[in-house]
């Protein structure tokens, strides 16, 4: 029997940021007119895990269901999770070097 590496699960989302993205998903959701069964199918996750995300028995969803979600309903991890988006940085240069 081989055994599968398992990457570390990153922490739980914290309290406040774990209703913020389901009241984000549900809300997007009913934008984009998608059942919770559409959304799961689109997605590629069960319906299953979009009801525990949408009714907060899912603590951590992971990235990679996350992820899928955000881009089912063409939005970013960051706005389903409520990060602020980063300010743009601007440009480097090269600094000349004297010689």
């Amino acid at each position: 029997m081989r055994s599968v590496a398992r990457t570390p699960q990153a922490e739980t989302l914290p309290a406040d940021r774990a209703e913020a993205f389901r009241q984000r998903v549900r809300e997007l959701r009913a934008e984009r007119q998608f059942s919770q069964q559409k959304l799961a199918e689109v997605a590629g996750v069960s319906i299953g895990t979009v009801r525990a995300i949408e009714g907060a028995q899912c603590k951590d969803p992971g990235i990679f269901t996350v992820d899928r979600i955000a881009h089912a309903l063409d939005c970013s991890i960051d706005s389903l999770v409520d990060l602020p988006t980063p300010p743009a940085r601007a440009p480097r240069t090269r600094k000349q070097v004297a010689g």
